[in-house]
């Protein structure tokens, strides 16, 4: 239930305005005290209390200071209030402030790489260590790969650290299936943290080593890394493995995501009794997720949590519709406590949910 968790929720509905149109995506969200920060097409600012639209931030396209997109759940550094994004020719990182500003850019590092056309992998971005350090995750396209992951600074390549699982024999490049993308970068308490779906470890990320910190016991469950490159649909993969995801992180608990039997199912670890549940799944709401047992209304999936310890979620226009529809009495009752439910139509912009997390 909500309430193991969170005290005074919040629901901030985002403004709908000719320039922060984000009907129908779910895109990542980052609470700071000023702003609620939304990655779409472009960055894009709302007032943290109010959701009202204040701007977007930088420009995509292929021109000067321009950026082609923007990077992935870790495209915000909210210790140094930069984000992240690529230029066009995938060989640089654009840094920006949140004024839209490029404060610099960082040549992305090359590697050896037997199953690319020019010999060389180029190194990308998937999250930081620091301002000026950043990490790299490299698949194992070739059966043989020696390298799992990389972290660099501007063209230059800070520590390698070794691939010691190897499948296959090296001949048949794989080209049949890119599951291996499940790979997953989180941060909590300034720290980094690194998940590969083949491997059932989370480790700590440093610039000296990957520190094993939890292991994701799975069972026959377990994704086995010798199917990496088996020719396997996603209906395959997501039926009959355990696959772990969206991983997010508070002073007690670890919650994530475990995808079986095609349904998506919100778990957490609670650090100090050291025990794990999964949410039931209901056939109602078609989600495993935290009950609202204290507004009686959607249920919650955390999807990350700020530095003053509050959970994070988001609600999509059209599921809220839907319960709106299906649940007239519910909806009444909520309506009357939060007005700006009576606004919201099936184009409205996403609602944010903010908990305060128990002590």
């Amino acid at each position: 239930y909500l309430s193991q968790f969170v005290e005074e929720p919040e629901y901030i509905p985002l403004e709908l305005a000719p320039n922060s149109v984000l009907a129908g995506i779910r895109p990542p969200v980052i609470i700071t005290e000023d702003y609620i920060i939304v990655r779409a097409k472009q960055i894009l600012l709302f007032e943290r209390n109010t959701g009202k639209f204040i701007k977007g931030v930088g420009k995509e396209g292929r021109g000067p200071d321009e950026y082609y997109f923007l990077a992935n759940e870790n495209f915000y550094n909210e210790e140094s209030k930069e984000f992240y994004a690529f230029d066009f020719s995938m060989s640089h990182l654009y840094i920006y402030n949140l004024e839209g500003k490029m404060m610099r850019s960082i040549k992305f590092p090359t590697l050896p790489d037997p199953t690319s056309l020019t010999g060389l992998y180029s190194a990308r971005y998937e999250g930081y260590l620091d301002s000026v350090t950043f990490a790299c995750w490299v698949p194992n396209h070739s059966q043989t790969e020696n390298k799992k992951l990389v972290l660099y600074t501007n063209d230059s390549i800070i520590r390698v650290f070794p691939n010691y699982l190897k499948w296959g024999d090296g001949v048949d490049k794989v080209t049949r299936v890119r599951v291996s993308y499940y790979t997953h970068f989180f941060r909590w308490d300034n720290k980094l943290y690194f998940k590969e779906m083949f491997n059932d470890t989370l480790f700590t990320v440093t610039k000296d080593e990957l520190i094993p910190r939890l292991v994701f016991d799975g069972g026959k469950y377990g994704f086995p890394y010798e199917l990496q490159g088996a020719s396997l649909d996603s209906y395959e993969i997501t039926f009959k493995y355990f696959l772990i995801g969206d991983i997010d992180e508070n002073s007690r608990h670890l919650f994530f995501q475990l995808i079986y039997d095609k349904k998506m199912y919100t778990g957490y670890y609670d650090k100090w009794s050291k025990a794990t549940y999964i949410c039931e799944y209901s056939g109602e709401t078609k989600k495993a997720a935290l009950i609202d047992d204290i507004n009686d209304f959607l249920p919650v999936t955390p999807t990350n949590f700020t530095k003053n310890n509050e959970m994070v979620a988001f609600f999509n226009a059209k599921d809220i519709k839907k319960w709106i529809d299906s649940n007239p009495e519910k909806a009444e009752a909520f309506g009357k406590k939060f007005p700006w439910l009576y606004t919201i139509d099936e184009m409205s912009n996403p609602v944010i949910f903010i908990g305060k997390c128990k002590d």
